[in-house]
């Protein structure tokens, strides 16, 4: 088998790998801004009921200014986590051809060597059969009773 090929394999395995990595990191940092997104919207609505429940206690309006305010800036964390999350998704999208095509060119490598190594196995074996058979020949020859 060629040295080459094999080393063209083990790159575009290695490249395949760095991209699956890649798409795999992608996804994870996804998943945790995702987890912090719905955090910051369930902080979000607990400030704001107890924004409500300190107006209805007679809370001064200082202090319902300064809860709102926490509110608010808890929403734009927020809305901040979802465009990451929008823009994280685009990258992991851009991912995708790449990663296919990286598998793709894995695979035909993998199936062209597999038929190297085999077109090389028929190869050693015919080799083999016709030295056996030309042993046979040359041992009946030599043991022939016309000679």
């Amino acid at each position: 088998m060629s040295k080459a090929l094999k080393l063209m394999l083990k790159l575009a395995s290695i490249n395949e790998d760095r991209i699956l990595a890649r798409t795999r990191k992608l996804t994870a940092e996804i998943s945790r801004s995702q987890e912090s997104e719905r955090q910051l919207i369930f902080y979000a609505r607990e400030y704001g009921m107890r924004a409500l429940e300190a107006g209805s206690r007679g809370a001064t309006a200082g202090e319902l200014a300064d809860t709102d305010a926490f509110r608010l800036k808890l929403q734009a964390g927020s809305e901040a986590q979802r465009e990451l999350i929008g823009q994280l998704g685009q990258q992991r999208q851009q991912l995708n051809e790449p990663l296919a095509q990286a598998r793709m060119r894995t695979l035909m490598l993998e199936k062209f060597l597999a038929r190297q190594r085999r077109a090389e196995q028929q190869k050693q074996q015919i080799k083999e059969g016709r030295e056996i058979e030309e042993g046979v020949v040359s041992r009946m020859r030599v043991k022939s009773p016309l000679d």
